[in-house]
């Protein structure tokens, strides 16, 4: 799994929540090759300049 594997997976994947989380939080998966790959990433902000930005927390297959 590559960067330009989750980009794609955040950009065309589906939404797969499966639990409650914290508001700003987006889960997205999409199937590769038989199995389903999950990203998970939080809105956030950059410290030194407060520009927003996605913090990916998790990447895996469910």
């Amino acid at each position: 799994m590559e960067m330009l594997d989750i980009l794609d997976i955040l950009e065309t994947g589906f939404d797969c929540e499966r639990s409650r989380r914290k508001k700003g939080t987006i889960e997205r998966c999409k199937r590769y090759k038989n199995k389903t790959w999950k990203v998970v990433a939080v809105d956030s902000v950059q410290r030194w300049n407060d520009t927003p930005v996605w913090l990916i927390i998790h990447v895996g297959v469910i």
